[in-house]
């Protein structure tokens, strides 16, 4: 198996989805959208001239490339005095 295999494995799938799911919840973009129209007669439409602010995405992205790992990870080392306890975390789909 190559790295580029293991970029599509479920693992990478599922943390990726994960982390958009984070993203959305962490993140929201949550202006109001306001309502008009344009008689007393006519039905309500959304407005959508809602002003955002938005990220600086170049500098998310450099930031990531900055931090990217430049080395093949060694998935069978175990980490036994990390501080946090991953070392010995178990995950079992489903549970």
């Amino acid at each position: 198996m190559t790295n580029v295999d293991d970029l599509m494995g479920i693992e990478h799938i599922d943390h990726c989805i994960d982390m958009l799911r984070q993203s959305l919840m962490c993140a929201s973009d949550v202006p109001p959208i306001t309502f008009s129209r344009k008689t007393l007669q006519d039905k309500m439409q959304g407005v959508a001239e809602v002003i955002h602010t938005c990220r600086n995405f170049p500098a998310v992205q450099k930031w990531a490339w900055d931090r990217r790992v430049r080395n093949e990870i060694d998935k069978t080392t175990v980490v036994q005095d990390d501080p946090l306890g991953w070392g010995s975390y178990t995950y079992v789909p489903g549970s």
